[in-house]
């Protein structure tokens, strides 16, 4: 492998072997930071504190609440009992009476447990 050439004045190789800008004991005025150019790779002055991100949308870039966009709306009246018909009744939970028993019921029982698989 050849011995890479020296760096010019004010730079430095990085660890992938890119040049970059050295910095030596340079700290950034208040309210700024200094940050890397993805695309460049050259150190820059970013603000801490400014407007963000702007993508020319204005107003439609800041979010609004969830508003019921239709007012007109009506709550529909219940369906009156007698147009109900006996298949729809067959649903669980509409039926008026039921030869089983309802779930919860019964008290676990060891004994009933024991009947069941011993007989």
């Amino acid at each position: 492998m050849s011995e890479r050439p020296p760096p010019p004045p004010g730079y430095r190789y990085d660890w992938l072997g890119r040049l970059q800008e050295a910095v030596i004991n340079y700290t950034p005025p208040p309210g700024y930071r200094l940050t890397r150019n993805f695309f460049t790779h050259r150190l820059e002055l970013a603000a801490l504190f400014g407007p963000g991100l702007d993508f020319g949308l204005g107003d439609n870039a800041r979010p609004k609440p969830a508003t019921q966009h239709n007012t007109s709306y009506v709550v529909p009246a219940p369906i009156p009992e007698s147009k109900i018909g006996k298949s729809v009744r067959t649903v669980e939970g509409l039926q008026e009476g039921s030869s089983r028993p309802v779930p919860g019921s019964d008290v676990y029982s060891v004994t009933k447990r024991d009947k069941g698989i011993f007989g």
